[in-house]
């Protein structure tokens, strides 16, 4: 007997998909409005609220976890000669964590307070070389010497508003790396 055969379950399974689709188009709406009316000063004051509330930034798991497959696939590929990385937007520390597992050097930083207190945290209580700077938002700050690689936090880049803020920020990251050198 077959449980595919009953119409209430697909009518049920239509109208999740009804359902969920509808949330996604309310959620994608949502977000897009108010990051449309937003000014940069808005949007770094909201980038601070959602990871000051968002529990799974600041804790071990997430942070200890290592890096994505295709973040270890990239490192592989384009940071084999690297003894050094510069991590910006590193959050909570663990793009920076999992380099230096690797046996990099790590220099990082980022712009919200409470990600670089956890990440400083979780560097401590690990016994980890690397400590994160807090940063102004969508500045690379100077006096971090010169680096074999950078890496910019999986979602950091898209809190930098603007092409020409985001372009800016590269450019500044690039003064602290050598000639070549990959991101």
């Amino acid at each position: 007997m077959t449980h595919r055969s009953s119409r209430p379950a697909r009518w049920y399974e239509r109208a999740d998909r009804v359902e969920r689709a509808v949330l996604s188009a309310l959620d994608v709406l949502h977000q897009g409005g108010w990051l449309g009316l937003m000014g940069p000063n808005a949007l770094h004051a909201a980038t601070d609220l959602y990871y000051e509330g968002a529990a799974g930034y600041v804790g071990c798991g997430y942070n200890l976890g290592g890096l994505q497959p295709w973040e270890e696939e990239a490192v592989r590929r384009h940071f084999a000669s690297a003894r050094s990385a510069l991590v910006a937007a590193a959050g909570g520390g663990r793009e920076a964590f999992a380099l230096e597992r690797r046996g990099l050097s790590v220099r990082a930083f980022d712009c919200v307070g409470a990600l670089v207190e956890a990440a400083n945290r979780i560097a401590a209580e690990e016994g980890l070389a690397v400590r994160l700077d807090l940063a102004a938002p969508d500045v690379v700050p100077d006096g971090f010497g010169t680096f074999d690689a950078a890496v910019v936090g999986w979602g950091g880049y898209m809190h930098i508003p603007g092409r020409a803020t985001r372009v800016a920020f590269l450019q500044q990251l690039r003064r602290h790396l050598h000639p070549g050198a990959p991101v």
